[in-house]
């Protein structure tokens, strides 16, 4: 037995139709009928508003605090990650790390700041 491919989804267009269809309203007033309908979403969620607004007997929308995401131990944190060492190692602006000072797992100018020696080669 040959799969059927799912249908697809209506398009603005479409629904603007069917609607207007339905209800016997022009297109032009079906968009209106959307265009208030989301600005008044837009002002209930907004800051000012109260965060919820249902549309009776369809849905109800609220807005929610933000969630923060989750770190693992190899991503960064405050500008730098962590290597499978365990030590933190500076990041340059895309994410590469510079190159260490010869063994001692910090960065060039660290060693500098720091007064470690460092070895050429």
């Amino acid at each position: 037995m040959a799969k059927k491919a799912p249908a697809k989804a209506m398009t603005k267009t479409d629904v603007f139709n069917a609607l207007a269809e339905a209800t016997g309203l022009t297109k032009k007033q079906v968009s209106n009928v959307f265009e208030a309908l989301s600005d008044l979403i837009g002002s209930e969620l907004g800051k000012k508003g109260p965060g919820q607004f249902t549309v009776p007997g369809l849905l109800k929308l609220k807005t929610r605090e933000a969630r923060r995401p989750r770190r693992d131990a190899t991503q960064s944190v405050h500008g730098r990650r962590k290597d499978d060492a365990g030590q933190a190692r500076q990041q340059d602006g895309q994410g590469h790390a510079p190159e260490e000072a010869q063994g001692h797992g910090v960065t060039l100018s660290q060693a500098a700041t720091w007064g470690l020696p460092v070895r050429d080669g």
